[in-house]
């Protein structure tokens, strides 16, 4: 979405000569299909304990949605961005610029109705009510005594209501992503991978000259300790918990996995990501495909940065392989769909 057509809009922000203006995709209600099919079926379900999803969106009052970083924007500041609302990290890099962008500042108004963009919380907001709907809310995301603030007020909220929660009707949908890059500015500058010389490691030398603070020093991703903080004082045992990693590659993912009861990596899945990833967790999309064809990892999943020295080496059909993967090539739980009517 976003890569053929050049709106009218964006072409006088970024001064666009008219013949690219002229790359339209007529048939736009198509063009969204297409771009909705292939995020869902590049979804994939890693972990579904208790067979948690599909949810019946019927019996759920509560939604919980968590997930924030807190990352440099530059000059020395930071913005904490909520990345179940964060349309930027689900296109990654090369979008908008080289290095790609957080946030939705570039789908909001007629952007955001061009391109049919959607987050998570957009997803979720066409299908609950907003008094059903509970996230943090922040008044200055660049000011972080205020954001600490803010996050205390959310927690007092969730603690006043906490004794209406139960694992039947209320689901916490908790959101990790990588930060935008392309190219070497995402390679981990970690201890390993600079005393290994391995071609498999992420770490060619490559500084990150451009924007060295938001270099990675690490392939871990965990769950934040205020998100943990809450999962474990508030939710566990009085919530469905399914966690969705955003990410251009395979992360090492143990932290997560121990604390929620589904794990969906949905990769890179674009401006219809956000619908995609809500319509496969309430059953609207089934896992696997009419033919259990789709949803499969299409390469093993690391499961230490050890796994990864001398990649990339082949198996018999050309599949890269690396050592003792945490899953194999091919791996991908499926789900069923869940009818509803149309009046729901």
């Amino acid at each position: 979405m976003g890569l053929i057509e050049v709106s009218e809009s964006v072409s006088q922000i970024y001064d666009l000569p008219k013949r690219k203006m002229a790359q339209i995709v007529k048939d736009k209600v198509q063009e969204y299909q297409d771009a909705l099919q292939a995020a869902l079926q590049s979804l994939v379900l890693l972990q579904n304990k208790d067979d948690v999803i599909p949810v019946n969106k019927n019996s759920i009052q509560h939604v919980i949605l968590l997930g924030d970083r807190y990352v440099p924007i530059g000059n020395g500041q930071y913005q904490i961005f909520q990345d179940y609302n964060n349309i930027g990290a689900q296109n990654g890099g090369w979008t908008i610029r080289w290095q790609g962008y957080n946030g939705n500042d570039y789908w909001t108004g007629n952007l955001k109705d061009q391109s049919q963009a959607t987050s998570i919380l957009d997803a979720i907001k066409t299908r609950f009510q907003e008094a059903q709907i509970h996230h943090p809310q922040y008044n200055d995301p660049t000011n972080y005594n205020a954001i600490l603030q803010d996050r205390a007020a959310f927690k007092n909220k969730l603690d006043s209501i906490k004794d209406q929660f139960t694992e039947t009707n209320t689901i916490l949908i908790h959101l990790l992503a990588e930060n935008p890059y392309a190219e070497y500015m995402g390679d981990i500058n970690c201890q390993y991978c600079q005393t290994q010389d391995k071609k498999g490691c992420l770490y060619q030398m490559h500084d990150n000259v451009y924007q060295t603070q938001s270099q990675s020093t690490r392939l871990e991703i965990k769950a934040g300790a205020y998100e943990k903080q809450l999962i474990n004082s508030i939710f566990k045992g009085k919530s469905k918990i399914i966690t969705v990693l955003i990410s251009g590659r395979p992360m090492l993912i143990d932290d997560p996995l121990s604390i929620t009861q589904a794990f969906i990596a949905a990769w890179l899945p674009g401006t219809t990501g956000g619908e995609a990833i809500v319509k496969s967790i309430f059953g609207e999309y089934g896992f696997g495909g009419p033919d259990n064809f789709f949803n499969k990892l299409p390469s093993p999943w690391i499961s230490t940065l050890e796994s990864i020295k001398d990649y990339p080496k082949y198996d018999s059909d050309q599949v890269p392989k690396i050592l003792n993967p945490k899953f194999n090539t091919g791996y991908g739980l499926s789900t069923t769909e869940i009818v509803y009517s149309v009046a729901q």
